[in-house]
């Protein structure tokens, strides 16, 4: 690495103008890094795509993965490995963003050479064994665990037999706001004495969301 260039944090995710909660998080966290460490650090992205998702990114994005393309996820690896100025990688990890591609991205996590921080949104709870040894296989290739809250601490330790010294918990960052009474709003907005259920984030085909509405027409008497 030349003298005065910066070392550089890539960090792996979906990234804007992608429509995707996880995006969205991912350009929070590279300004507020940036607000902090500008002065010491670079940071690039690797952003996440499908075939049938592309997009037209700021020059910030340096890599591409093609998370439904096997060759990509080693294409990547070397590409990084070439760039001896990446000197930490932190990727924004959920279970829907390398479906069907598992075993790809654990032989990216093995192929890097740079140590690998990666940042759970989602821990399940009593996992089945393939879900236990994927996220066990995950994390035993990481430098680092992170997670948002304790509860997905606990759930790491006491389902995945994981150690709690490798975890650190740093909260999600979503902004607190005042508190309104529920029975006041759903008059508000017409839905008196009515049961509400609500999801957070953005509403995309790999929720599942539909699987829930027709649960509870089963439900509903």
């Amino acid at each position: 690495m030349n003298q005065h260039e910066k070392p550089i944090i890539l960090i792996i995710s979906s990234y804007p103008p992608r429509e995707c909660g996880i995006a969205t998080y991912a350009q929070d966290l590279v300004r507020a890094m940036r607000t902090k460490f500008n002065n010491t650090f670079e940071f690039k992205i690797c952003a996440l795509e499908t075939s049938s998702d592309k997009h037209q990114y700021e020059n910030d994005v340096v890599y591409i993965l093609d998370t439904e393309s096997s060759d990509s996820y080693l294409s990547l690896a070397e590409e990084i490995n070439r760039n001896e100025n990446i000197k930490l990688i932190n990727i924004q990890h959920e279970f829907g963003l390398f479906h069907k591609h598992e075993n790809e991205f654990i032989q990216l996590l093995t192929s890097i050479h740079a140590p690998i921080l990666i940042t759970y949104h989602t821990v399940i709870p009593a996992p089945n064994e393939y879900r236990r040894n994927l996220v066990r296989s995950i994390s035993e290739n990481c430098c680092g665990v992170t997670v948002m809250t304790q509860n997905a601490s606990e759930i790491l330790v006491n389902d995945y037999g994981m150690v709690k010294r490798n975890i650190s918990i740093i909260p999600h960052g979503t902004h607190l706001i005042e508190y309104s009474d529920k029975n006041q709003l759903k008059i508000k907005h017409g839905y008196e004495n009515k049961e509400v259920l609500s999801t957070f984030g953005l509403i995309s085909s790999g929720k599942s969301i539909e699987t829930t509405l027709n649960v509870l027409k089963s439900l509903v008497k």
